[in-house]
Order: structure tokens, then C-alpha cells, then sequence
């Protein structure tokens, strides 16, 4: 049996948030519901820049360029970045994708809104997140808004340790999640095991 261990970008950045994203059943128009949904409640105006902290392959903000929004996407991981720009690209499509830490954002009332999704929000200690705040609150124009997910605490504090199998494409994947109430941090693990 062969092992393979790979690092946080080859992960995350490659085979969880493109391939195997990509084949999860009606992503694509879970994806279109939340570009719409955003749209509607935020009450975009025709040409609004927007900004994605943690874009990841930059599936949204492809909805939102689709529909004539100027978009800018910021991740950390390089593969993610390289993955959004080719896809835009291919498209034809506007938009600007950084590699960067999005805690040192340095934007100064440039964008219309300011988007974090799929749980982006909240990974960060109690003062980087109000730090963040701050960051994205002085990114934005006097009448910008931001839409952020995150991960419920209500949700994810009832984890303490928890264990499951599913099917992937070529094997299946064991999932361990933990839960630490008191400093409210989210980890998990992740173990591929491919049958051939």
C-alpha cells in the first residue's frame, strides 16, 4: 500500500476545493442560488465591485462577472488563486485573483461589497476576526456591505469528536472533526483511501 501525505495547498488548494468540489451533486446551482440570494439581498447595482476574502476556485465570483459585476478574489493558496485566473480566462471573463493573506487586506473604500463564504469567517482568533472586521469595514465605500457565512458555533459546538465514511470517485474518505469549545476551534482530518 502506497501513503501519500499531502500538504495543506495540495489539499485543500487542489483535490478539496476543486476536484472534489466540483463533483459534489447540484454545487453548481447551490452556487447560483447563493449568487442570486447575495444579489437580491444586498441590492447590487449593475457594475458593483466586489471582493471574495478566501475565494477559493473563484466559483462565485465567476457567477457574479457572468453577470457584470468587477470582481477581485483573495486566497492564500496559490493553486486556488492559479485555478480561478485560468478559469476566467477560458471564459473571457474580468476579474483579479491575489494570493495573499486576507488579514493584511489593505483597501481603502474601493469595493461595494465584501463577500466570505463557505465558512471562511471565524477561523481566526477572537481579535484577528475583529481585526478583520475592521479591515474590510475601511475596504468598503460609505454605503458598502458585507455578506459573510460562518460556520454556526450553536452547530459545531456539539461536536466533540465525530467520525464518518463516504464514497468518493476511486474509494471512500474517513472524516474526523473535533470540536474545542473553550477557544471555539474547528479542526479536522481528512484520510483518502483510493482502491487502486
Amino acid at each position: 500500500m502506497e501513503v501519500l501525505r499531502l500538504t495543506y495547498e495540495e489539499y485543500w488548494g487542489y483535490y478539496y476545493r476543486v476536484v472534489h468540489r466540483h463533483k459534489i451533486p447540484s454545487i453548481f446551482k447551490w452556487d447560483q442560488d447563493l449568487v442570486d440570494l447575495i444579489e437580491k439581498q444586498c441590492t447590487l447595482k449593475p457594475g458593483a465591485f466586489i471582493l471574495d476574502l478566501g475565494c477559493g476556485g473563484g466559483d462565485q465570483m465567476k457567477l457574479f462577472a457572468r453577470k457584470g459585476y468587477r470582481v477581485v478574489g483573495i486566497d492564500k493558496v496559490k493553486s486556488l488563486v492559479e485555478f480561478a485566473t485560468d478559469a476566467f480566462k477560458k471564459e473571457g471573463l474580468s476579474g483579479e485573483f491575489h494570493t495573499a493573506d486576507m488579514r493584511n487586506i489593505e483597501y481603502q473604500n474601493e469595493f461595494d461589497l465584501c463577500v466570505m463564504l463557505s465558512g471562511t469567517f471565524g477561523v481566526l482568533t477572537e481579535k484577528e476576526n475583529e481585526q478583520l472586521l475592521e479591515r474590510i469595514h475601511r475596504a468598503l465605500k460609505p454605503d458598502g456591505k458585507a455578506f459573510i457565512d460562518y460556520l454556526p458555533i450553536e452547530i459545531y459546538s456539539k461536536l466533540s469528536h465525530t467520525r464518518s465514511w463516504n464514497e468518493i470517485d476511486g474509494g471512500f474518505s474517513l472524516r474526523e472533526e473535533r470540536f474545542d469549545v473553550p477557544t471555539s476551534t474547528y479542526r479536522s482530518k481528512h484520510i483518502h483511501i483510493l482502491m487502486d
